[in-house]
C-alpha cells in the first residue's frame, strides 16, 4: 500500500477524500481550470463540492503532485494539501454520505435489500440501522471475508413463462453451493475487500484474485 508525506499529512491508496477547494483556488489553476483534455476540474469540484473520492494511485512521475483519484477526478494528479482525507466512517450513515458514486452504484441496492429483508421498516428502524455499522469478519491475511454474489431466477407466475431476477450475497460456502445446485441461478462474481479497502475479484481465467 503505498504511503507518502507531502505537504503536513500522509495519505495512502484507498484513502477516502474531498477536494480542498480552497487551497486549489488559492494556486495556480493552469491544468485544473484550463486543460488539454478540455476538462474542466476547477467548475466541476466547485459544482460537486461535497463529492468523495478514493485514492486509487500514487504515481511516482509527479512527486509534487503524486495522487491519483477515482471517478471524474482520475484524469489528473493531485497533492495531499489539494485534498481533505475522510476518516473512516463511525455509522452506516456517514458510511452511504461519504461514498464515491461508483460506490454507490454498486452497494445501495443491496444494502436497502438487507434494510427491507424482513418488509417495509419503521422510522425508528430505520435511524437505528443508520446510526449503527456492520461488523466485517476479518481473515487471517487481513481481507474481509469472501463473497460469493449470486443472480437467483424464480418463476412470476405458474405458467406465465416469466422469471424475477435477484442479486443475493452470502460469505457462506455452503449456502453459495446451495444456491447454485439450482441450475436457473448463476455465480455472478467473487469478491473480497483489502486492508486497502480496494475490491478484489476472483479471476477464473487466470486463477487468481485481480483488481
Amino acid at each position: 500500500m503505498a504511503m507518502k508525506e507531502t505537504s503536513g499529512h500522509i495519505l495512502n491508496v484507498g484513502d477516502k477524500v474531498r477536494m480542498n477547494i480552497p487551497v486549489i483556488g488559492a494556486g495556480d489553476l493552469d491544468g485544473i481550470e484550463v486543460t488539454a483534455t478540455g476538462k474542466d476540474y476547477w467548475r466541476y469540484m466547485n459544482e460537486h463540492p461535497d463529492e468523495v473520492y478514493t485514492i486509487t494511485k500514487y504515481d511516482l512521475d509527479y512527486e509534487d503532485c503524486p495522487y491519483r483519484l477515482s471517478g471524474y477526478m482520475s484524469d489528473n494528479t493531485w497533492a495531499s494539501d489539494e485534498l481533505i482525507h475522510v476518516p473512516e466512517p463511525q455509522n452506516r450513515f456517514e458510511l452511504l454520505k461519504n461514498m464515491t458514486v461508483e460506490e454507490m452504484a454498486r452497494e445501495l441496492i443491496p444494502m436497502v435489500m438487507e434494510l427491507c429483508e424482513d418488509g417495509v421498516p419503521s422510522e425508528e428502524l430505520v435511524l437505528d440501522w443508520l446510526n449503527s455499522l456492520e461488523t466485517k469478519e476479518i481473515g487471517e491475511d487481513g481481507f474481509e471475508l469472501v463473497t460469493y454474489i449470486a443472480r437467483t431466477s424464480t418463476p412470476e407466475m405458474m405458467g406465465s413463462g416469466s422469471t424475477v431476477s435477484n442479486e443475493v450475497r452470502t460469505q457462506n460456502l455452503e449456502d453459495a453451493f446451495q444456491l447454485l445446485a439450482d441450475g436457473r441461478n448463476e455465480l455472478l462474481r467473487v469478491v473480497k475487500i483489502g486492508p486497502d479497502k480496494r475490491t478484489h475479484y476472483w479471476d477464473s481465467d487466470k486463477m487468481g484474485w485481480v483488481e
